[in-house]
């Protein structure tokens, strides 16, 4: 399948899948402000969301070096493909796969515009025979955030599963594909409000090269005042390093440099959210190949997917807040016509039901929660090697 992201589980270091915020709150504990790695522990989840910063190319300066499994495709290549059909082309690849492999198709619909598009994406593309296929996992929650879509596009039309019931285990995963919105966020950018307070004077389209002031006053945390020169210099150097190679040479904004930090270093921990999220039985081990087939069916990892945005970045940013990811908002509106959702929808925090987040979770699937010693043990390991 062409359009598979290169994913390798063997490069898998220290044998973690994702780590969650909470590693930060045990970090801190483990380390002293005199060590030159409390910063990157103190505050690193308060930036991202999820406190897995894996680098999926080039060096960046952090006390532990895990490799991400995911690998970049070469985003210079030819490429002329508009986005819907890049949207069509993934639902149609996934669907053959699904159908060959006699499974069925779960896809998380939170209401959001990443998860609402590819939702579009399957509808568009398939008879109400085939859709019969696909199960749609929701809450109330979801419903209430795109109620048009629901009555229009969902109901009476996919079978249903709440999410409370989603259980990512060797037994779902044997019988279904399981999509989900992420990481469309690396795809169609960060939300403006990473850059909302440079809209003035236009400042979020000047060059990162000139702009490091800028942005140490954007990350400046005044319970750690050391974290912003560390994290915009991290990330500056990552990027400008693998600029001299010839590399990556179309990010020349502010804006853009957020992108890289997203498509980069969010990856895997955006990705990785439903194993760390949605599993019952935290101790159950989950196969390899389940793994595997996991992470390359990720919609929105798609080669072409990942082609686009970098080939199409200057499209991506805004300085109109409901402008946000405008381009697949578009293609929702081509199915729906809803103008309401078009013009205003922008994005959130999906209001989504968690089983408790794990402190990390390992190779084989299993939980580890922060009271655990073998938890301790493991981030001992990172931090202290």
């Amino acid at each position: 399948m062409g359009q598979l992201p290169v994913v390798m589980l063997d490069t898998l270091s220290n044998s973690l899948l994702v780590a969650s915020e909470e590693i930060s709150w045990l970090a801190k504990n483990l380390l002293t402000p005199q060590d030159k790695n409390y910063v990157w522990a103190a505050t690193t989840s308060n930036i991202f969301g999820v406190n897995d910063i894996r680098p999926r190319v080039g060096r960046f300066e952090i006390p532990w070096n895990p490799n991400s499994i995911f690998s970049i495709p070469d985003l210079e290549q030819t490429f002329d493909k508009t986005l819907p059909q890049v949207f069509d082309a993934r639902a149609v690849e996934i669907y053959n796969q699904a159908q060959s492999q006699n499974k069925r198709i779960v896809i998380q619909w939170s209401g959001g515009i990443d998860s609402t598009a590819m939702v579009c994406a399957f509808v568009k593309n398939f008879s109400a025979a085939d859709l019969q296929r696909i199960i749609i996992c929701t809450t109330t929650d979801g419903i209430i955030e795109n109620p048009y879509f629901y009555e229009t596009q969902i109901r009476n039309r996919f079978e249903l599963l709440h999410l409370r019931d989603l259980d990512f285990s060797d037994q779902f995963l044997d019988q279904h594909i399981l999509l989900h919105g992420d990481p469309g966020d690396c795809i169609f950018g960060p939300s403006v409000g990473k850059y909302r307070m440079l809209w003035q004077d236009q400042q979020y389209l000047r060059s990162w090269k000139d702009s490091k002031a800028i942005l140490y006053h954007l990350y400046h945390d005044n319970t750690n005042l050391d974290f912003a020169p560390w994290f915009v210099d991290a990330v500056s150097n990552n990027l400008a390093e693998l600029q001299e190679q010839g590399l990556y040479t179309r990010i020349k904004t502010i804006s853009e440099w957020h992108w890289w930090v997203y498509y980069n270093l969010k990856w895997q921990g955006s990705i990785m959210r439903t194993p760390a999220w949605f599993k019952q039985n935290l101790k159950a081990t989950v196969s390899q190949k389940n793994l595997q087939d996991f992470c390359d069916s990720c919609f929105y990892a798609g080669t072409d997917f990942q082609v686009w945005s970098y080939q199409n970045l200057s499209s991506l940013f805004d300085n109109i807040q409901h402008n946000h990811k405008i381009q697949a908002k578009n293609y929702i509106f081509e199915l729906d016509a809803n103008v309401h959702y078009q013009q205003t929808k922008r994005k959130e925090i999906s209001l989504v039901p968690r089983w408790d987040t794990s402190l990390v979770v390992d190779q084989q699937g299993v939980h580890y929660n922060s009271n655990e010693p073998g938890a301790i043990e493991l981030i001992k390991e990172l931090l202290l090697q």
